[in-house]
């Protein structure tokens, strides 16, 4: 089958100049893609501050529009890109219109898997046939065999990264693997007057790190699936309910950010300037904020992960797509947005800028990319004091727990667990649980409406 594939995580996507996906020469050959990226450094450079404090672009950080001059060059074929706005609302829009002005759709979607299987091409028939330009395959959306996604870079989400000075200045050398330990710490960095936590709570998507962790709580990898397999799945006697209320006496006790950061770059440089100790996210934000420490300034910027949940518990990381490519099925450019596609993911300059582990089947092609502090991080797992888990893994349960979330209107933007940190920020612990206890009544209705149950899943 020839593959139309789709990368899956934080990064790709363009635009069309003129407002078309593309336009075609005089004997119908298609000349110009658009890529939507929701990182626009890639595109755009990143921002760095110089030494008078002012915000810049450094154009030479901007892989993806060096490379697609030089494939314009090598091809004919101009590439323009796009932002996608925070929620996805504006490229999803399209995409379900089967808008042709969507050649590649590079940013973790937020649609559901239906959609995804619904709107985008499936870029491989099978996990076999994936395998052979791509490892971790069985984690990608599938159905009927096929596989909706291209993965060329993956990364550990649920993770711990922080400003080493923070916590040496809190008494730490290192971030404490125990849960009770490390909300001392927290603590410790709000008592030196430093934000513990840049969590960027303008936006519900920085909080879904918690599904993470309520996945390590029960050292599984489906936290959304096994919400089926509870019958009060928001309580505290299941992972994700104990997980939330963990995240609830973290925001009364004052371990986040107090006023809302204007953006996402805000709060990076937070942890950049040392004014915040950490975010919880992947490792993927971790040179994006070294990239925004002051010219001719220093900062140690390591990664570490989530403690355990509990005395017999694993330290566990999930592994992520740390770029994502999908080709949706309104893109008239399926074959040039392949091409560019494969030429991104065998470019080395690409792979280095996306800091984390090549994801190609040769596990030994650009192993030279890889970041120290992923490759320490990675030592660490491989000799199996961390555990990885997938981020996500397709199963009927998955599916039906997206759905009876959707039905409830708290699917979209994480907004099941976004609800919660907003209750704890007004009225604390105990108004996050009669929130937690409203969400356990709204999932009991939406479920017995759908007549959905838990599946066992091999």
């Amino acid at each position: 089958m020839k593959k139309f594939m789709s990368l899956l995580f934080v990064s790709v996507v363009a635009l069309a100049g003129c407002g078309g996906s593309a336009s075609g020469s005089s004997d119908g050959q298609v000349t110009e893609i658009t890529l939507w990226t929701a990182s626009s450094h890639y595109f755009l450079g990143d921002e760095k501050v110089d030494k008078d404090g002012n915000t810049y672009r450094d154009e030479s950080t901007a892989v993806y529009q060096i490379a697609a001059d030089e494939f314009e060059k090598e091809t004919g074929i101009k590439v323009n890109f796009k932002r996608v706005e925070p929620g996805n609302e504006n490229v999803d829009s399209l995409v379900k219109q089967n808008d042709a002005s969507v050649d590649i759709y590079a940013a973790a979607p937020t649609m559901t898997d239906d959609q995804i299987i619904e709107y985008m091409e499936p870029q491989f028939d099978s996990v076999e046939s994936c395998e052979k330009e791509y490892r971790n395959c069985d984690m990608f959306v599938q159905s009927d065999g096929n596989i909706y996604a291209q993965v060329p870079s993956i990364s550990y989400d649920g993770v711990i990264v922080y400003n080493e000075e923070v916590i040496k200045a809190a008494g730490y050398d290192e971030v404490p693997t125990d849960i009770d330990e490390f909300m001392n710490m927290l603590q410790a960095i709000k008592d030196n007057g430093v934000t513990p936590i840049a969590e960027h709570r303008i936006e519900n998507w920085p909080l879904n790190t918690f599904t993470l962790v309520a996945s390590y709580m029960d050292n599984k990898s489906d936290a959304l699936g096994e919400l089926l397999n509870y019958e009060d799945p928001f309580s505290v006697d299941s992972p994700m309910g104990k997980t939330e209320l963990l995240m609830a006496e973290m925001v009364e006790k004052g371990y986040f950010e107090q006023s809302t950061y204007a953006d996402f770059g805000v709060a990076m440089d937070s942890v950049a300037y040392g004014d915040s100790g950490m975010m919880l996210l992947g490792n993927w934000v971790a040179p994006q904020i070294i990239s925004r420490i002051p010219e001719g300034e220093t900062a140690n910027i390591k990664v570490a992960p989530f403690p355990k949940a509990k005395d017999d518990a694993e330290l566990n990381v999930s592994i992520v797509p740390n770029v994502y490519f999908y080709i949706p099925k309104g893109s008239d450019a399926k074959d040039e947005s392949q091409q560019f596609i494969d030429y991104l993911k065998n470019n080395e300059d690409i792979q280095k800028a996306w800091a984390a582990t090549p994801n190609l089947a040769d596990e030994n092609a650009f192993v030279e990319t890889i970041p120290d502090y992923v490759s320490d991080f990675a030592a660490r797992i491989e000799d199996g004091e961390i555990v990885t888990l997938p981020n996500y893994v397709y199963s009927p349960n998955t599916l039906a727990s997206q759905e009876i979330l959707k039905d409830m209107g708290v699917y979209a933007d994480a907004k099941f667990i976004g609800n919660v940190y907003d209750a704890a920020q007004t009225g604390g612990v105990e108004a996050a649980k009669k929130e937690l206890e409203s969400l356990n009544k709204q999932w009991k209705a939406a479920k017995e409406a759908r007549g959905v149950e838990y599946q066992e899943v091999n």
